[in-house]
């Protein structure tokens, strides 16, 4: 009786390893077929790419300790659908992963569409992280980034998936008091309270005047969001036009239409001005009319929104 148990459990662990070395082997040679991580999302109907679905369907055979064990492969695509997998598990583990990869210096290289580009390893898990694993392990994870002195790796796709708890609102404040004014939206989207100075000063820091435009909504004084908009709209570079867009599109969401009317016959201003008012659908009077001024701009402005050109326009 001994001999056939010892018989059956040599036999499942024969077929365990033999699984186990079967799915590792496929994953390792379907990714050794590519040279780029492909993007989630890289068909119009939201479809996960072919590269994405088998390599999923392989890593989700495996267990914690054998993903965990995948981050000691040379393939770095393997190593990404690994830890991509322990989140969709919301295995602690990514912290683990984490925390030993938090100054690797290695890239990878994505491809969204036609677009190349090149980006950190450990970027890729934050991302993946924040983005798939639940409020605690994300909470986890911001605490890690604060003790290590990394918050730099975050980007700002990743800094709005924070959770919004009180856990993280002392790391949060501490962040924007130490001059991170990345975390600034994130703050005053659920913190109560007066803090037009805050923005004035963050303001202040942005050089480029376009980065705290979202910032607009949170102010509680006319006269300064009127004086802020004043500034952004008026300085003059190569952002101006982009600028002017985001300026319009938000005093249109906050209802300050006598702002934009100040500008509305000022020939330098109607071009970004009609491109706000094609994305909130307000003062349908004054779009018509632009849009007679401007025919050829209206199309390729309209194209452009639809996500069919080109992000630059030729003004």
């Amino acid at each position: 009786m001994k001999l056939l148990s010892l018989i059956t459990l040599t036999s499942f662990f024969l077929i365990s390893t033999n699984t186990y070395s079967r799915t590792i082997d496929s994953l390792q040679n379907f990714l050794g077929k590519y040279e780029m991580l492909e993007s989630e999302y890289i068909y119009e109907d939201g479809r996960y790419s072919p590269q994405k679905s088998i390599a999923l369907s392989l890593t989700k055979q495996l267990n914690e300790k054998e993903l965990v064990v995948l981050q000691s492969s040379e393939n770095l695509l393997v190593r990404c659908y690994a830890f991509q997998q322990l989140c969709l598990n919301n295995s602690l583990k990514v912290l683990t992963v984490i925390q030993n990869n938090i100054s690797n210096g290695l890239k990878i290289s994505r491809i969204d569409g036609c677009l190349i580009t090149e980006q950190l390893l450990i970027e890729y898990y934050l991302e993946s992280c924040f983005t798939t694993s639940n409020q605690s392990i994300r909470t986890k994870l911001f605490h890690l980034l604060y003790s290590f002195g990394k918050t730099d790796l975050l980007t700002k796709y990743t800094i709005e998936r924070i959770p919004v708890n009180e856990q993280n609102y002392p790391l949060i404040e501490k962040a924007i008091l130490e001059g991170d004014n990345r975390f600034l939206y994130l703050f005053l989207s659920y913190r109560k309270g007066n803090y037009d100075r805050m923005i004035e000063k963050a303001v202040q820091k942005d050089s480029m005047k376009i980065a705290t435009i979202d910032l607009f909504q949170f102010i509680n004084n006319d006269v300064i969001l009127k004086d802020l908009s004043i500034v952004f709209l008026e300085q003059n570079d190569r952002l101006n036009q982009l600028r002017r867009e985001q300026v319009f599109l938000n005093l249109l969401k906050l209802e300050k239409f006598d702002l934009v009317m100040e500008y509305k016959d000022l020939p330098e201003y109607q071009k970004p001005l009609y491109i706000a008012l094609y994305m909130t659908c307000t003062f349908p009077e004054l779009r018509l009319e632009l849009e007679k001024k401007y025919p050829s701009f209206t199309k390729r402005a309209r194209q452009r929104i639809d996500g069919n050109y080109p992000s630059e326009l030729t003004w």
